[in-house]
């Protein structure tokens, strides 16, 4: 279940419903967590949940809405990539990745208590290094053209891996880019890392196609 959009049903603690018996709730979103005690559920606000397993009447997942994506051909895409890279992709197989970035804004609780620098080393260019007190943690560069970006580099400092950081650094650029009037992030995969896919859904991105 973790990853997937869902509805859950829940007890609300404390509360009666109209029958007299206990109130109950859904909640829509992607299950981040499933443990033995409790999951969690990241609605579409990027409010996170947490609800007890024996606060849960049902759930099941729910089909993800249709992608604004789905009118564009693999061609389309390919050359939008290869024109905001350069050069076009050869020798590997590689998952493209969608997102809006409103989207993106949504889902993230945002780069508060961070320190973001952002600078555009070169036309088309934007790069957003993100420090915690004082200490770099993770950088990530985009080229970009029109309204698209495409991610060029996303890096995290040894030590800092494993803790959220990578969503920090997505969230700032995130804003970076919106306060731009960007609309679209792209993200080009190596097709067998199943950690960067995975990390790639839960923050929204949809799987386009597979090219090279």
């Amino acid at each position: 279940m973790v990853g997937i959009r869902v509805v859950v049903r829940r007890i609300v603690r404390g509360e009666t419903g109209p029958s007299g018996g206990p109130a109950l709730t859904d909640l829509l979103g992607i299950c981040e967590t499933w443990g033995t005690k409790s999951i969690t559920i990241r609605s579409e606000d990027g409010t996170v949940t947490e609800i007890a397993r024996a606060d849960i009447v049902s759930g099941k997942p729910v089909p993800p809405r249709p992608s604004r994506f789905r009118r564009l051909t693999e061609d389309d895409v390919d050359a939008r990539c290869d024109q905001l890279r350069g050069e076009p992709v050869a020798g590997h197989a590689i998952d493209v990745q969608l997102v809006g970035i409103a989207r993106l804004l949504r889902s993230l609780t945002g780069s508060e208590g961070c320190e973001v620098q952002v600078s555009e080393p070169a036309a088309g260019a934007l790069e957003v290094a993100v420090a915690i007190e004082g200490t770099p943690v993770a950088r990530a560069r985009v080229r970009h053209d029109d309204d698209w970006a495409l991610v060029t580099d996303l890096t995290v400092e040894d030590g800092h891996r494993r803790r959220g950081v990578r969503r920090l650094v997505v969230a700032a650029l995130a804003e970076a880019l919106a306060e731009r009037g960007l609309s679209v992030l792209v993200a080009e995969l190596p097709a067998d890392d199943a950690a960067a896919r995975g990390l790639a859904t839960a923050l929204g991105f949809e799987r386009h196609h597979t090219r090279g």
